[in-house]
């Protein structure tokens, strides 16, 4: 091995190679860089988004929320004792507001009063002027119903329309606060109140949906109550961010790959450039073994040194871009106004393996010709 190596060394950077060696060597380093900072900076930024989603969603719901299995069914929040969740007990209605003559279906949550500044989105808002009757809109839902702060809405209770007066069907609510998460569907459906507005409203008394939680719990969760994770609540949206990985990952392996064909013209260069030497080191003797690993290190070496700038460079663009944000998108469609990125060091490690075997690959398809060398022509010519 030690052989080989000092040959691979002696051959490689000897002063006599050609200049079309020299230039292929550095093609060939530099598109392999290409390919792989190429797929490593796609992959980091399609977990960039999905984790930047996940982590924007949990700071609007929590990570998880328990809720109770029978749907249409409340839990009594004396049961919070016995199962000690370290949450955030919620109440959430699907229902119908109403400004001057525009209605709209929403989704409205009520929270304890103190427990607003744990939710990002009402860092803002002034908890002592939280009250009953209070309530905080979306963004996009408030544009949908030309309200500002100040207006109050009407809120519909359509579960007992035949079983109460005209005049218990809805109640004013008064705009305190409009929020924007970033994301339009989010803003577009979701209001907020009092936890203890909806008991009353709704007919609850004591009982709620729910809790949210913002770290893991510990405590076994058992029936009729069963955990519901943010990324399965919002399972559309992630659905539709995982079937966008597949074909982005498959174009940019392909690039990847294209690179990797230049493994073939430099190790192709190497044998005609070197093929003399090889001729006269087999005539002494020199076993096919210590041959073709100058040819495996040759294709090793440059592979691996256009993985390790591939992923510097990417590294670079990765950086770059989450302290600059230099690459803007369209946040109604995309949910953030920026490409976010995260780089992945297990991702890296891992482009640098498959880039070592795949050379490796390369390098042993191409030994078959190369150890059918013909001694004797090779040195008659």
């Amino acid at each position: 091995m030690k052989i080989s190596i000092f040959l691979f060394k002696k051959l490689l950077f000897s002063a006599k190679s050609s200049f079309l060696f020299k230039v292929t060597n550095i093609i060939t380093i530099l598109s392999l860089a290409f390919g792989v900072a190429s797929l490593n900076i796609v992959l980091s930024s399609i977990n960039g988004f999905e984790n930047s989603i996940y982590d924007k969603l949990s700071k609007l719901n929590g990570k998880s929320q328990v809720n109770y299995l029978f749907e249409d069914e409340f839990i009594p929040q004396e049961i919070d004792i016995e199962y000690a969740f370290d949450g955030i007990e919620y109440i959430e209605k699907q229902s119908l507001v109403k400004y001057k003559n525009v209605s709209q279906n929403i989704i409205i949550t009520g929270l304890p009063k103190n427990d607003f500044k744990n939710f990002e989105i009402f860092n803002q808002v002034n908890y002592l002027n939280i009250n009953k009757n209070s309530v905080f809109i979306g963004s996009a839902l408030a544009k949908k119903l030309d309200v500002s702060v100040g207006d109050e809405i009407a809120l519909f209770n359509s579960d007992r329309l035949k079983n109460i007066s005209s005049s218990e069907r809805f109640i004013f609510l008064e705009v305190k606060h409009i929020f924007s998460s970033g994301i339009n569907e989010y803003d577009d459906r979701q209001i907020f109140t009092t936890i203890d507005t909806l008991q009353e409203f709704f007919n609850l008394k004591s009982f709620i949906s729910g809790w949210i939680l913002f770290n893991e719990t510990n405590k076994e969760i058992e029936y009729p109550l069963y955990e519901i994770k943010i990324d399965e609540k919002y399972s559309i949206l992630f659905e539709w961010i995982n079937a966008q990985k597949l074909p982005i990952f498959f174009i940019f392996s392909l690039i990847a790959v294209v690179s990797f064909f230049g493994l073939f013209s430099s190790i192709s260069i190497l044998y005609d450039e070197r093929k003399k030497h090889f001729a006269i080191m087999k005539s002494y003797g020199t076993p096919n073994k210590v041959l073709s690993t100058i040819f495996v290190l040759q294709s090793i070496f440059l592979c691996l040194l256009g993985s390790l700038l591939g992923i510097f460079f990417s590294y670079m663009v990765i950086f770059l871009q989450e302290k600059y944000r230099f690459i803007a998108i369209d946040e109604n469609i995309y949910f953030v106004n920026y490409l976010p990125m995260e780089f992945s060091f297990f991702n890296s490690s891992l482009i640098i393996v498959l880039s070592i075997l795949i050379s490796f690959l390369i390098s042993s398809i191409s030994l078959t010709s190369f150890l059918k060398i013909n001694i004797n022509e090779v040195l008659k010519n």
